[in-house]
């Protein structure tokens, strides 16, 4: 059994790009000015991390940024502050993370974590 319904199964996408949700202990990290956070989630072209602070990063800033995955794997992004959240920041990368990366992401993720949604 999938999960999918008649109604999942005919509803547009709305993302352009295929995300990877990680669980809370097995997050991957982005430091900002050396400050590392954990990633909630990752596309091709976002981020986002958990990040709790008073002033919160503004929108719309733009920041220069280096994810760290669970392999050792690291990679340099720029990007904008898009979205604001009480407990998270998202930011649309200028670039993109390499589709192999995000795609060895999901691979990881569903090995380590078969029962994981």
């Amino acid at each position: 059994m999938t999960g999918r319904t008649p109604q999942t199964e005919t509803l547009p996408q709305r993302r352009a790009y295929y995300r990877v949700v990680y669980p809370i202990l097995d997050r991957p990290k982005i430091f900002i000015k050396n400050q590392p956070y954990p990633v909630i989630d990752i596309c091709e072209k976002g981020v986002r991390f958990a990040y709790r602070s008073e002033e919160g990063l503004p929108f719309n800033v733009r920041l220069a940024a280096r994810i760290e995955f669970h392999d050792g794997e690291q990679i340099f992004v720029n990007g904008k502050v898009v979205r604001v959240e009480p407990n998270a920041i998202a930011i649309f990368l200028s670039g993109e993370i390499p589709l192999a990366r995000i795609i060895k992401e999901q691979r990881y993720l569903i090995q380590k974590y078969p029962n994981f949604r």
